[in-house]
């Protein structure tokens, strides 16, 4: 069962993302990150932080965007898999 759901919206430039807790049936964090390798490090490293479940339990929920999102989506493929 999935503890965590976070939702990212993608742009060219950046992403906005915010973490839902099932738990407490609240979103209990919210950042915007850079849309490049620097922030996809620093999202991780904020999910981590903000989330105390390990990998599988949590769903990232993102609009599929191509070339915006694309990048992302291997990220998660080659550390989240």
């Amino acid at each position: 069962m999935k503890k965590v759901f976070i939702g990212i919206d993608f742009s060219k430039l950046k992403f906005d993302v915010a973490i839902y807790s099932v738990e407490s049936k609240a979103i209990v964090s919210t950042d915007v990150f850079e849309n490049e390798e620097v922030g996809f490090d620093l999202f991780l490293k904020w999910v981590k932080e903000k989330t105390s479940c390990n990998k599988s339990g949590i769903l990232f929920c993102g609009e599929h965007t191509g070339c915006y999102s694309g990048k992302l989506s291997l990220i998660f493929e080659q550390n989240l898999s």
